[in-house]
């Protein structure tokens, strides 16, 4: 069998080319959990997340060839409201830190009467720096951080689930 040069080249350059740019790993982060506030309590609800990207099997498998890890996209949602819950909606804001007690909280985003009701979600729109704050704990080893959620509720008894969702891409060098 013959090679002819010119068909064997273009070949080897989208080969090189592919290597060159990487691959990548597109997963949702997902954490839910229970929004319990009692009638006589203040109309807030704060939250800590700890998020670890390992949990995810093809991250993990990936760790040492990473290139880039970004967060494209952040949602919260209720999924779940309970039949004794009254508040309508929440307002608050979202912030990134190390998993350390004392570690610094860098905004991320706020978000303005996020719906309480089944089906309600909301976009987040992210603050430059909480952004890049947030990328490099996602890049950086051990790819783990802390997710501090607050928000202000409108009435009271609040229970329901909410959930953040975080869309992670990272690119894996071949």
């Amino acid at each position: 069998m013959r090679l002819n040069l010119r068909t064997l080249l273009p070949v080897t350059l989208g080969v090189v080319t592919l290597a060159a740019c990487g691959v990548d790993i597109d997963f949702w982060d997902e954490r839910s959990f229970e929004v319990d506030v009692p009638e006589e309590s203040e109309k807030s609800v704060e939250k800590a997340i700890d998020v670890d990207l390992k949990e995810h099997a093809e991250f993990k498998e990936k760790l040492t060839q990473l290139k880039d890890v970004d967060v494209v996209e952040i949602w919260l949602e209720v999924p779940a409201v309970d039949a004794a819950n009254k508040a309508t909606k929440v307002s608050g804001r979202l912030e990134v830190s190390g998993l350390e007690d004392d570690a610094e909280k860098i905004l991320v985003a706020e978000y303005t009467d996020l719906a309480i009701g089944a089906g309600g979600k909301v976009q987040l729109e992210w603050d430059d720096e909480g952004y890049e704050k947030l990328k490099s704990f996602a890049f950086d080893a051990p790819n783990q951080f802390r997710l501090h959620l607050s928000g202000s509720l409108d009435e009271l008894p609040a229970k329901f689930t909410l959930e953040t969702r975080l869309h992670v891409v990272a690119t894996v060098g071949l």
